[in-house]
């Protein structure tokens, strides 16, 4: 995968240019309002880009395929700290075949590391290694 092929729009309908975030960390997450287990390690998410928040270098992407009405629907009231976005097709339009689905880009816009279904997510050594590549 590689993060300018992955078209995606803001909540707003404009469309999310690669281009603006060149030089960042991209933590690309694939998820669903429906998902249970995409709701189950939110939290963990939430405490990594709250780790993160600090960091200029790193950004956390949130993709889903349902309509911006559903997702501002889910989110609202909610302090998330992530950019929210919208394919504007299917998941599996995009190689999606299962959520929760994450890949994690270097500066270069390089796919470094993924993680599937069921993430389990290990919040200091992620944090650690987002900051290392960031730097």
């Amino acid at each position: 995968m590689e993060i300018e092929k992955v078209k995606v729009v803001d909540l707003d309908g404009k469309k999310l240019d690669w281009r603006n975030y060149k030089g960042k960390v991209i933590f690309l997450h694939f998820w669903a309002t429906w998902c249970r287990d995409c709701l189950k390690e939110m939290p963990k998410l939430v405490e990594m880009a709250n780790a993160l928040k600090n960091n200029p270098n790193v950004l956390f992407v949130f993709v889903s395929d349902e309509s911006p009405e559903r997702i501002k629907e889910f989110i609202d009231g909610e302090n998330l700290p992530f950019l929210f976005a919208k394919l504007p097709n299917s998941l599996k339009e995009n190689g999606i075949i299962y959520i929760p689905q994450t890949y994690i880009f270097d500066k270069q816009g390089k796919v470094v590391k993924t993680m599937g279904e069921k993430g389990k997510w290990d919040v200091e050594k992620e944090v650690a290694f987002l900051k290392e590549l960031g730097k």
